[in-house]
């Protein structure tokens, strides 16, 4: 399964079940999209499909501590109303509402605290829409930082992509964040499934940006 969509001048394939994004060639871009050549169509992802895989290896192999990951949800509110959304459409059947800094650092230390010297501890911030407590984000972040400069420490956003803007994607990029980043498809899908509260287009806001991202953040 997969989708294809384009930004601007740049074309785009999302593999669904490995949830990866590639930039893609316009030649390629077309042969997917208009192509009766199942064969052709296999052979062209099961290229992309090689090369998760190989990252995939890669990873594992490379990976000599353990790992321990906090799920952080900052915020427990939403600005879409995803018609699947398994939280209620970000709050969980909750009031509304955005995790105060000194929770946040309560968790953290809690967390951190339990790693052993050898771990690696990952922080993913998730919601709700993390990025509507961004402040948060940037507060937690310091303060591990400061506090916990001695942890291996790796951050890591949860986002539909709607509220990216070029000083969160530098701030994220300069503390090495790895992004994930819900899309669930061309322009049709991604409007119908999850629909913006303010009305606005939910798959422009949401790509908007990408350019920017892949060129400043590695892992996304």
């Amino acid at each position: 399964m997969f989708h294809i969509f384009e930004n601007k001048d740049k074309k785009y394939l999302y593999l669904t079940s490995y949830k990866q994004f590639f930039e893609i060639d316009e030649n390629t871009y077309l042969t997917l999209k208009f192509s009766n050549d199942n064969d052709e169509i296999n052979r062209i992802l099961s290229v992309y499909e090689q090369h998760v895989n190989e990252e995939d290896n890669f990873v594992k192999n490379d990976v000599k501590e353990l790992r321990y990951g906090l799920f952080l949800c900052i915020s427990n509110a939403c600005n879409a109303s995803c018609s699947y959304c398994f939280a209620n459409k970000g709050n969980y059947g909750k009031d509304e509402g955005i995790m105060s800094i000194q929770i946040a650092k309560k968790a953290v230390d809690f967390f951190m605290n339990k790693i052993p010297t050898s771990g690696q501890g990952i922080i993913i911030f998730f919601g709700g829409e993390p990025l509507m407590a961004y402040n948060q984000l940037v507060s937690t972040c310091e303060y591990i930082k400061e506090r916990q400069a001695n942890k291996n420490t790796q951050f890591h956003l949860v986002t539909n992509g709607t509220l990216l803007n070029e000083k969160i994607i530098d701030y994220i990029a300069m503390n090495n964040f790895s992004v994930g980043i819900s899309i669930d498809g061309d322009e049709k899908v991604q409007n119908e499934q999850r629909p913006l509260r303010n009305g606005k287009n939910s798959f422009l806001e949401a790509t908007k940006h990408l350019d920017y991202l892949f060129k400043k953040v590695k892992s996304v």
